[in-house]
């Protein structure tokens, strides 16, 4: 918002897109704000969103967006988006091209290839007995180049970039997303 000032009509189309940005979410999850198309014009539309918001909000219906309704309407949009949003990923495999996990290595991501080929046993039960821990054995290894013969892969049981996105995918199918 800009400082010491009310967003109305005459206000800059930045501003007002911010504003019909914040109701727009909002009203995606509360229909008694109506929707505003995000156009950066302060339009009819775009005050009866504010005031609506205004009314739920119990703050002062004026139809502009003065200090107090811009702070409550960005904590309420910030809020909205981290309710309904996944939570940030995670991306643990390397970004270098050559990179891979093979017999001797231990390390957290052979505990987080352990925990994802665990979980692979409940579609592919002829992967073996699994270890636990972070360290990548023989019975590791043989998992692995089961894994990859099965998803087309050369079966040498190095875990490279390919097979980590392959068995990555798989894993993120059988794990429901929004428990």
């Amino acid at each position: 918002m800009p400082e010491n000032a009310n967003i109305s009509p005459e206000q800059t189309a930045a501003a007002v897109t911010q504003l019909q940005t914040f109701l727009q979410q909002l009203a995606f999850f509360d229909p008694r704000i109506p929707f505003a198309a995000v156009n950066g014009i302060f339009n009819d539309e775009t005050r009866r969103a504010l005031e609506a918001y205004q009314e739920i909000s119990r703050l002062p219906v004026t139809g502009q967006a003065d200090r107090e309704t811009w702070e409550s309407l960005y904590g309420d949009y910030l809020r909205a988006q981290a309710a309904h949003s996944r939570p940030e990923a995670i991306f643990p495999f390397p970004h270098t091209e050559d990179y891979h996990i093979s017999t001797g290595e231990e390390s957290e991501l052979v505990g987080i290839l352990h925990h994802m080929l665990r979980t692979m046993l409940l579609i592919h039960d002829d992967l073996g007995e699994l270890p636990d821990g972070i360290r990548y054995d023989n019975r590791t290894e043989n998992a692995v180049r089961i894994f990859q013969r099965k998803n087309g892969l050369p079966g040498n049981g190095q875990v490279d970039r390919a097979t980590w996105d392959i068995l990555a995918r798989e894993y993120n199918r059988i794990i429901p997303q929004n428990q």
